[in-house]
């Protein structure tokens, strides 16, 4: 109905509702302006229709919106949790044009047109002709990337301008910025639809390029970002889901200042004025999200390796990459493998050794909150994979925490090998399986310093509340909803056809508590579940 109503704009409306005269838009126009009736039959009479102009800007309280040329549409991000409509006054930013909205769309429900995506139909026209373009509601912050086409390319490296608009741009502005970065992924580069990473950059009087660090929709203050392109996701709600629990069950508190953990919002992108859909913009974990010191490491293990020590203590220098791990952060110089030379030494000794040295070696609280929290998850990848290895100096040695990352594949989701697939299936043997992550493993099925015992008693507490079926079903919900209720799920289906969806998030929701259900008897049956 609302399509109808406030975008369905028919010839016989046009007609009567068109534009005002060339006096009257020499004043501001806002939606409350009333319609001249005569006026506008006056300027329909002189004008014929044209199928587009070099129109590009259009103005909301002084802002230019971002712009999908080819479809003629502008994005107006607008906050969805308030019924109230903000006040939006919009103008013309290309002289040679003016603009018309044919009727006062704020006279209907704002979150029904955001839910719907409604196409919000008005006039721009110049002396002889007029032409109709679109507006979308979105309740996503939207991010408008100029690339020069570096991003429609070949090459993997990526660099322009970006100006990001918060819900709330129409009355505190917006942010932008320079950028540089690269396309991320392993196997998610085959998609055609791409993530990013972007070093936000700003040029100083003296021409000297330097990093610029800034607040993005309430997020950290910095200059390193992250665009997940959640393609192989049919819900697109899987890694914020489990950041949500990862944070409740052992993301916080490790150090002082530290979160073992990324944060994201979604956001909707356009790149070089065509829209490119829902994306999940979020830190990365990084020395600063760790509180890492310079004598510090982060290692990201991104291919499942078995540890050697003899490898790690070998390994020339300086050298980067060593069995599936990366240094992220630290310096790569003649002692960089040292630590994980050490780690792997004690992890893969005897018994004796292992449960001797753990507890100088690693935060066991922490592994152990990890290894659960896998199972939890079910996370297909964090097996001997997807894990920050972080490596403190403490005295003559180094201490390990955890942290995990990249979240796609869990809840049911694994790797597959059809690219018809997304190379990813869905798997409900998933619900009764067990997930080796070694270290974790090894704590666990040894029961060091009674760490089996304390998990278990983690696990009963957790069930109560952050992990309780109700607390569960409220995550997913709202974010299932934030998706749905911005427009932005229904828009990127529309723009990727190619990748997958489903109607609702129940293929989520019913697998997490048939899950939980699982492991609620599992994780008390360690002989079996472990399969000793």
């Amino acid at each position: 109905m609302y399509k109808k109503c406030v975008a369905g704009i028919s010839v016989a409306l046009i007609l009567v509702l068109l534009l005002f005269t060339k006096g009257l838009q020499k004043i501001k126009f806002t939606l409350l302006n009333p319609v001249s009736m005569s006026e506008a039959e006056q300027v329909w009479s002189t004008r014929a229709r044209a199928e587009r102009f070099e129109f590009r800007a259009l103005m909301c309280n002084g802002v230019q919106l971002p712009l999908d040329y080819m479809e003629k549409t502008f994005y107006l991000p607008l906050n969805m949790e308030t019924e109230e409509w903000e006040t939006l006054e919009f103008t013309s930013g290309n002289p040679e044009y003016q603009v018309i909205f044919s009727e006062d769309f704020t006279k209907y429900d704002k979150k029904q047109l955001m839910k719907e995506n409604a196409d919000i139909e008005f006039l721009v026209y110049n002396d002889t002709e007029f032409s109709t373009y679109h507006m979308v509601l979105t309740g996503l912050p939207v991010i408008d990337i100029y690339s020069a086409g570096a991003i429609e390319g070949q090459q993997k490296e990526i660099a322009g301008h970006a100006v990001f608009y918060d819900i709330n741009f129409s009355s505190q502005g917006i942010v932008s910025s320079d950028y540089n970065g690269h396309i991320r992924g392993n196997m998610s580069t085959l998609f055609p639809k791409k993530g990013y990473k972007m070093n936000l950059t700003k040029q100083r009087a003296d021409g000297i390029v330097e990093n610029n660090k800034i607040s993005l929709f309430g997020m950290r203050e910095d200059d390193d970002w992250i665009l997940s392109a959640l393609y192989n996701d049919d819900s697109k709600l899987r890694e914020a889901l489990c950041i949500d629990l990862w944070n409740t069950m052992g993301a916080k508190g490790i150090y002082t200042n530290s979160t073992y953990n990324t944060a994201q919002t979604f956001v909707e992108l356009i790149v070089d004025e065509a829209y490119y859909g829902l994306y999940a913009l979020k830190e990365p974990i990084d020395a600063k999200q760790l509180n890492l010191r310079t004598d510090d490491y982060s290692y990201k293990r991104e291919v499942p390796e078995e540890l050697d020590a003899e490898v790690f203590a070998s390994a020339e220098n300086p050298q980067e990459h060593v069995l599936g791990f990366e240094i992220k952060e630290g310096v790569p110089d003649q002692n960089a493998w040292k630590p994980m030379a050490h780690f792997s030494e004690i992890l893969n000794g005897s018994d004796e050794q292992f449960e001797e040295n753990a507890g100088k070696l690693l935060d066991e609280d922490n592994a152990m909150r990890l290894w659960l929290y896998i199972q939890v998850i079910a996370g297909y990848d964090q097996q001997k994979k997807n894990v920050y290895y972080v490596a403190r100096k403490e005295g003559n040695g180094y201490y390990f925490t955890f942290a995990p990352w990249d979240l796609d594949l869990t809840w049911g989701n694994v790797s597959g090998q059809d690219p018809q697939t997304l190379y990813t299936n869905y798997d409900e043997g998933m619900i009764s399986k067990y997930f080796y992550w070694e270290t974790g493993d090894r704590l666990i099925r040894q029961n060091v310093d009674g760490t089996a015992d304390k998990m278990q008693k983690l696990y009963k507490q957790l069930r109560e509340n952050e992990l309780s079926d109700e607390t569960i079903e409220r995550l997913v919900k709202k974010h299932d909803r934030v998706l749905r209720d911005s427009g932005a799920y229904a828009r990127e289906e529309k723009r990727w056809p190619e990748s997958v969806y489903v109607e609702s998030p129940e293929i989520v929701l019913n697998f997490a508590k048939e899950r939980m259900a699982y492991l609620d008897n599992a994780l008390f049956e360690l002989d079996h579940f472990m399969e000793w």
